[in-house]
């Protein structure tokens, strides 16, 4: 994949934002959750990606909480 867009979002709460993180190669990353709610009020596109992502998440047998 070429050309992909990584978007750095500053949290308005500070320590509820990595409730049930994770650690990807030493680098903390939200849950599934977070990711899904900070998509979904992200535009333009934002919206669309939250519903792949939680369709996703439906395949794999997981859920989003």
């Amino acid at each position: 994949m070429n050309g992909g867009n990584v978007h750095i979002i500053r949290p308005y709460y500070a320590h509820s934002v990595f409730f049930n993180s994770r650690k990807i190669n030493g680098y903390p990353i939200v849950s599934k959750l977070q990711l899904y709610l900070d998509l979904y009020n992200y535009q333009p596109r934002g919206r669309e990606h939250a519903k792949r992502l939680k369709g996703i998440t439906a395949e794999q047998g997981e859920f989003l909480a």
